[in-house]
């Protein structure tokens, strides 16, 4: 997860609704820092907690995508007052994107989206997947999670820190942070394949 962190990323003057969506990268970008983190803490008992996060963590990178690509200056500048305009809904954040974004991201991100209102949710406000945890037998296991959960976490934050940092960079015109941050996510998405495929 830290390979894509180590990139250097130059930021020039930026616009008031660049700033915006260079904020919403970077919010996604440390809720995904505090996942990890929570996730190499003992024997996975904060698993609620990084699985509550990655809800926030998606909600950023959208609306970062949605800010970065798909508005304009004069257009975005209602949004920075507080309850002028609604930020998109979730399905109008999606039909925005999808004509903006390449395809093996539109597919990840869309895969995810009826996470959003539905297991998200469940792991964001203590649904019953969480409680199921804390219900096991056995208390050696009560609350930990599995190898499978686990997995699940870091393959989600994992695409959605490399996501925001390849839009940060892109945001930026930082042309070498870009072409590192994309020949990462090229390799991980081989290695993903590959581990699926066996």
């Amino acid at each position: 997860m830290d390979e894509s962190r180590k990139i250097e990323i130059n930021i020039p003057a930026l616009t008031s609704r660049q700033h915006a969506a260079k904020s919403l990268f970077m919010i996604c970008r440390v809720h995904c820092k505090s996942v990890e983190m929570l996730l190499t803490k003992g024997d996975g008992k904060q698993l609620p907690s990084a699985l509550a996060l990655l809800r926030p963590a998606l909600d950023a990178l959208l609306r970062g995508c949605w800010v970065a690509k798909c508005m304009d200056d004069q257009n975005f500048q209602p949004y920075l007052k507080e309850e002028s305009k609604s930020w998109p809904n979730k399905k109008d954040l999606f039909c925005k994107l999808k004509p903006v974004l390449f395809p093996g991201m539109w597919s990840v991100l869309s895969e995810h989206s009826t996470l959003m209102n539905d297991d998200y949710h469940d792991f964001t406000h203590g649904g019953v997947q969480q409680i199921l945890r804390y219900m096991r037998p056995d208390p050696s296991t009560r609350g930990a999670a599995t190898r499978e959960e686990l997995k699940f976490v870091v393959s989600k934050v994992l695409s959605y820190d490399i996501y925001a940092a390849e839009f940060l960079s892109e945001l930026v015109g930082d042309q070498d942070a870009l072409n590192a941050i994309r020949l990462t996510r090229h390799r991980l998405e081989l290695e993903s394949a590959f581990e699926n495929a066996l």
